[in-house]
């Protein structure tokens, strides 16, 4: 169940039941010899911080207090990810032939594009609107690697001064300084990475 906060208390109320019992009754039944015992697990998700969201009773208290609660962090703070899942994306999300179209073009370059974006708004929903935008693209007879910068110019832009100094073409990068770069171990060794 994405977005549980939204839903509204009475419908969480009745989760809570069926959490409690696993017992499902058939809307419009109002007989209890009518309900079914489940054998299921329920999931739910909520982007909005769920103490507070208690507190001030958008979720309901005890709904949470029986659920196994996970903190899922945003994908800014677990970005080692990042080039699975715009993988898993890919290949899930278009046409076989259109990825393997891109799939060849995700040099180290692109993907620390990819990685280094913010992804403060969606998480996961910005890389797989990157990737139906790239495959829209492909649909429309458009070059792979047309799609892919066009793709991310639009959705990343130009790199940051903390990322990547990735130039317009998908396997080279500018030339650095021979100064080594302050930052990070990545930011001080990222020509032997990316090379």
């Amino acid at each position: 169940l994405d977005e549980l906060h939204a839903l509204p208390l009475r419908v969480q109320r009745s989760i809570l039941r069926f959490v409690e019992d696993g017992l499902a009754r058939p809307l419009g039944q109002t007989s209890s010899a009518q309900s079914k015992m489940l054998d299921t697990k329920i999931v739910g998700g909520t982007n909005v911080d769920v103490d507070e969201a208690c507190e001030t009773g958008v979720l309901a208290a005890d709904l949470v207090a029986r659920m196994h609660r996970v903190r899922l962090p945003a994908l800014r703070e677990r970005r080692a990810d990042i080039p699975a899942i715009f993988l898993y994306l890919l290949q899930n999300s278009l046409e076989t032939h259109l990825a393997e179209q891109v799939k060849p073009l995700l040099t180290a370059v692109v993907i620390e594009r990819i990685c280094l974006r913010d992804y403060a708004r969606g998480n996961v929903r910005e890389l797989l609107d990157m990737v139906t935008v790239i495959g829209a693209q492909l649909a429309e007879g458009r070059d792979a690697t047309e799609a892919l910068l066009e793709t991310l110019e639009r959705t990343i832009g130009q790199p940051n001064e903390r990322g990547s100094q990735a130039s317009p073409t998908l396997g080279q990068s500018k030339p650095e300084s021979a100064e080594s770069p302050p930052g990070s171990a990545y930011e001080r060794n990222r020509r032997a990475i990316t090379d």
